[in-house]
């Protein structure tokens, strides 16, 4: 079975690789993203709300987000 599964694994064209999305710390401890360039991917799977310049995200959407890898996080002052 795990020879079937990485057989298909190799049949699959590679996905490219996309640069973190930019998350931030907001001063009330929430997650927002300010790159106007990732919002139509953010908004294509439903996650956060836009509210005029950025996105904010549920706390469970920035912690997946996190933990799968694929954004990274600064304060609201730019620091990690």
């Amino acid at each position: 079975m795990e020879i079937q599964e990485h057989e298909r694994a190799k049949d699959q064209p590679p996905q490219p690789v996309r640069d973190l999305i930019p998350g931030k710390l907001d001063k009330a401890g929430g997650v927002v993203v300010e790159d106007s360039d990732r919002f139509g991917e953010l908004e294509e799977v439903g996650y956060g709300e836009r509210q005029g310049m950025y996105i904010k995200l549920k706390d469970f959407e920035a912690l997946y987000l996190l933990y799968s890898g694929k954004m990274a996080l600064k304060d609201w002052r730019g620091g990690t």
